[in-house]
């Protein structure tokens, strides 16, 4: 059994009543409204689709806004700053190390090489696939450790599911230094 939220106007309660239905019988939520507000008013499928939007947008602006903690990275010693090379390497041999910590520069060259790859594979589509294969899970630890550089924990990339704003939010914390004054770059 599931919820259907029906307003009754012309009573003046103000109140709001949810009433259970079937959901394959009213064809779903048919009418949402605070009466005593006046501010809410939901009807169908097209107020539904604009409420979940709200709901995608809204709901990771907690955890965007939480502050990593103070004092002391908790994710172990800072890393030092690489190079093209060295950062391909690191990116393949941590390929599932999902601890300690990943510099701007080793995170930074090693997406530019991923950008190159996916580049050149696009014109084989065989190919663009077996690379999202074998790289997945080198970029998930790579970005874990740079997350982890800022003193955020990993499971913060969950925040790109939220399709803008998560997404914005975790490419700032990728260009951000480390948090801590013992970090080289």
């Amino acid at each position: 059994m599931l919820i259907d939220a029906v307003g009754f106007p012309g009573e003046g309660s103000g109140e709001f009543r949810l009433a259970p239905c079937a959901w394959w019988k009213w064809g779903g939520l048919r009418d949402i409204s605070l009466r005593g507000a006046d501010m809410i008013s939901i009807n169908g499928a097209e107020g539904l689709a604009v409420l979940l939007i709200l709901v995608w947008v809204l709901i990771p602006i907690p955890f965007i806004l939480k502050r990593p903690p103070g004092g002391a990275n908790r994710f172990g010693e800072a890393s030092w700053p690489l190079g093209f090379l060295e950062a391909i390497a690191a990116f393949f041999k941590n390929f599932a190390d999902f601890s300690g910590r990943a510099s701007r520069s080793e995170f930074w060259w090693a997406i530019l090489f991923n950008v190159l790859v996916v580049t050149v594979a696009s014109f084989e589509p065989l190919l663009g696939v077996a690379w999202t294969v074998i790289s997945f899970l080198p970029a998930i630890s790579l970005a874990t450790r740079r997350l982890h550089d800022i003193n955020r924990s990993g499971w913060f990339q969950l925040l790109s599911i939220s399709f803008p704003v998560g997404t914005i939010a975790l490419i700032v914390w990728y260009c951000q230094p480390a948090g801590d004054a013992d970090a080289f770059d």
